[in-house]
């Protein structure tokens, strides 16, 4: 995303152009500036963390997922029975 910032100086204006811009809430950018506090090995603790969360999560997801399909073709197999 781009973000264009206009400003007036005296009779002169100025347009600086940023690119990649995020809106954060301030917990997020503690946490970020936290982050960026630790140490290059802490840093990559917390990511190895952060994707072993993230990837437990997906695998969690996708057995909901996989259950409910079964459930979804079970039911009609059901309903003929009574």
């Amino acid at each position: 995303m781009q973000l264009f910032v206009v400003m007036k100086r005296g009779e002169d204006w100025w347009i600086k152009k940023l690119l990649n811009t995020r809106k954060l809430t301030l917990e997020r950018q503690f946490f970020l500036d936290d982050f960026d506090s630790l140490s290059a090995e802490a840093q990559r603790q917390v990511t190895d963390l952060v994707a072993g969360l993230k990837q437990r999560h997906q695998a969690d997801q996708s057995r909901v997922f996989n259950n409910d399909r079964w459930l979804i073709g079970f039911l009609p197999r059901l309903a003929t029975k009574f």
